[in-house]
């Protein structure tokens, strides 16, 4: 390659989305109190941004820059939304992303007499690939280097695409409070919304990281 570097995408996964399964303390028809709505008086939060799911992990081989290059344009991108390839898919020749971040999120409720509770939980997912030769003797020695930089900028970019759905978090277990158990859904998908544009101003092409690659950007630089 004359020691050019070509520049690959990483991509986001939005975050999965949870519906609520209200169970019961009692034997009252699921959100119903004696004929009336059950409405939430309390929440839990049942979430540590500092535990992460980091599998499954795509796996990279090659001992040279040019295998490796071509492993990691392998990564299968079956993972990406229909909504980003709609939007990037036939504009950008990507088509592969090389980590994830962000967060799947669930309520579920739970009434026992007057108390009504609804546990917001969350699962933080953050996915760096494996680059299984990378510990061989005679694994190129420039590729290494190459790696543990890309590396390292991937790890932050995905980081940011995981704290950045904690705000959106916090904001919807205060918003739980006092809501009606049939109006949790519509309050949840809000939030999921609300991360996927935080996550898609991040990746922007133009006004963001372009999707980790772009140069210079605090959570860009994701080249190999």
């Amino acid at each position: 390659m004359g020691g050019k570097r070509e520049q690959d995408i990483l991509g986001m996964d939005a975050p999965f989305a949870g519906r609520p399964a209200p169970e019961r303390g009692t034997s009252d028809p699921i959100g119903m109190s004696g004929g009336e709505e059950d409405v939430v008086t309390h929440v839990v939060k049942d979430y540590d941004v500092k535990k992460l799911v980091s599998t499954p992990a795509p796996d990279v081989k090659g001992k040279t820059i040019a295998k490796v290059r071509a492993s990691l344009k392998a990564i299968p991108s079956q993972e990406f939304s229909e909504k980003w390839l709609k939007k990037w898919g036939e504009k950008q020749k990507w088509g592969k992303e090389w980590g994830k971040g962000g967060a799947s999120i669930d309520v579920q409720v739970w009434v026992q007499g007057k108390k009504c509770t609804a546990t917001l939980s969350a699962t933080f997912i953050r996915v760096l690939p494996n680059w299984t030769d990378e510990a061989a003797a005679d694994t190129d020695p420039e590729a290494k280097a190459l790696w543990e930089t890309m590396i390292g900028h991937l790890k932050k970019h995905e980081q940011r695409h995981v704290e950045l759905t904690v705000p959106v978090l916090d904001w919807l277990a205060e918003q739980l409070v006092g809501l009606k158990v049939s109006e949790i859904a519509q309050m949840q998908d809000g939030a999921i919304f609300q991360m996927e544009q935080e996550h898609e101003a991040l990746d922007d092409p133009e006004a963001g990281s372009d999707y980790g690659r772009k140069p210079g950007h605090k959570y860009g630089n994701v080249v190999f």
